[in-house]
C-alpha cells in the first residue's frame, strides 16, 4: 500500500516538474519571440491569434493542468471557448462598424475579434455584415458551445 501511494507521489511531482519545463520553455520562446519588435506586427493575424492568444492558454490550462490532473480535457476546452468569447466582447474592438479591421496596439491583430472578423473577410463578407457576424453571431455561439460543455463544470473542479 506504502509503495503505490510513494510511486503514485513521486509521478505526480514528475508531472508538476515535468508542466514548470514546459512553462518556462513557452516563456523564453515568447520572450525570443517578441524581442523581434516590428517583425511580429507583420505576421498573418492567424499565426499571431494561434500564437499568442491561443498559445498561452493552451499551454497554462491545457498541458499543464493536463499533466497535473491526468485529463480534464472536456474543462479546458470549455474554458477555451469561455475565454473566446470574453475575449470578443471585451474592448479594444478591432472591427469597426464599417466592417474594416482595425490593428490597434501591439499585437491587437492576435485578438478573438479581429481572428473572427479576419475569417469573415477571407470567406467574402463585407461592410457591417462583418461587425454584426463578429460580435452578435459568434459570441453567443461561443458562449452556448462553452455552456455545453462546461455543464458540469463543478463536478471536474
Amino acid at each position: 500500500m506504502t509503495k503505490s501511494v510513494t510511486a503514485k507521489f513521486n509521478v505526480m511531482e514528475s508531472k508538476f516538474i515535468l508542466s514548470f519545463f514546459c512553462f518556462g520553455l513557452f516563456l523564453i520562446f515568447m520572450l525570443f519571440m517578441t524581442s523581434f519588435g516590428n517583425t511580429v506586427e507583420t505576421w498573418n493575424p492567424v499565426i499571431q491569434f494561434l500564437l499568442f492568444n491561443m498559445g498561452i492558454y493552451l499551454l497554462v490550462f491545457g498541458v499543464i493542468k493536463g499533466i497535473a490532473q491526468g485529463g480534464a480535457v472536456k474543462f479546458s476546452a470549455g474554458s477555451l471557448v469561455m475565454f473566446l468569447a470574453l475575449d470578443n466582447i471585451i474592448p479594444g474592438y478591432h472591427v469597426l462598424s464599417n466592417g474594416a479591421l482595425y490593428r490597434g496596439d501591439y499585437l491587437g491583430m492576435a485578438s478573438t475579434d479581429y481572428f473572427f472578423g479576419y475569417l469573415y473577410t477571407c470567406l467574402g463578407f463585407q461592410g457591417p455584415i462583418v461587425l454584426f457576424l463578429t460580435y452578435l453571431v459568434t459570441t453567443p455561439l461561443l458562449l452556448l458551445v462553452a455552456a455545453f460543455l462546461l455543464k458540469n463544470m463543478l463536478d471536474e473542479l
